[in-house]
């Protein structure tokens, strides 16, 4: 866990399953039908939110708590 709280793990988890399941969605959607700029664009730009969700988790994760193990 290296010193990570409850913050970070909680942030992690939620928008890692969230980034998860909608790639997957492109991945299906590329498999049944032809997938458009704007779909894969949807994809990369929750990539940006995913990691800035992660930093800023990772920012407050120390002044909010201690770590989990």
């Amino acid at each position: 866990m290296g010193g990570a709280g409850w913050v970070y793990t909680g942030a992690a988890v939620l928008s890692g399953a969230w980034f998860l399941s909608e790639t997957h969605r492109l991945h299906s959607r590329a498999q049944h039908e032809n997938v458009t700029d704007k779909t894969a664009m949807k994809v990369f730009h929750g990539s940006i939110s995913y990691l800035t969700i992660l930093f800023l988790a990772l920012a407050i994760d120390p002044f909010v708590g201690g770590p989990l193990l």
